[in-house]
């Protein structure tokens, strides 16, 4: 977003009015990170970008939402669960939640903009790691954000350690 005004001097300016820039993400992209994840390949965004704006971007590529484990205790139909009952005199007859009936009020975590301690790192927290321990920090961190290429050189270095 940038602020335009005009005027003979910096102090007699007129408000013109506020542009808004967007770079999008290229053709594709979502589609392309979607397809290496389910490959297998784990996607990681590394930026110089400030947090809200990598944090966006990531979301737009499907780098944060677009997540999915391909485990196998996480398959199966999940839409209908058991309700049981502590009480010994509910234990007559089976009850089942139906899930597809449920709709809880939409909320994203990402969208509090303290959290992300989870799922993002930036350089400056890099830098407070140690190198010895960087390999175990950053396990689940999919963005890391305000880096410098001395940040990305550490990041491969500490992926390569983990395998």
């Amino acid at each position: 977003v940038l602020a335009v005004a005009y005027g003979p001097s910096l102090e007699c300016l007129t408000f013109a009015g506020i542009v808004g820039m967007e770079d999008p993400p290229r053709e594709g992209v979502p589609e392309s990170v979607a397809q290496l994840e389910k490959s297998g390949v784990k996607v990681l965004m590394v930026t110089g970008d400030s947090k809200e704006t990598a944090v966006a971007i990531a979301r737009r590529c499907g780098i944060l939402e677009g997540s999915h484990s391909t485990s196998s205790d996480q398959e199966g139909d999940w839409t209908t669960f058991r309700r049981t009952s502590l009480l010994p005199e509910d234990s007559s007859e089976e009850e089942y939640l139906d899930l597809n009936s449920f709709h809880p009020v939409p909320h994203n975590p990402l969208d509090d903009v303290e959290y992300g301690a989870e799922f993002a790192l930036s350089g400056s927290q890099l830098d407070a790691i140690g190198a010895h321990n960087l390999p175990d920090s950053i396990v689940g961190v999919k963005v890391f954000y305000r880096v410098a290429p001395r940040h990305k050189l550490a990041l491969v270095r500490a992926l390569q350690q983990r395998g």
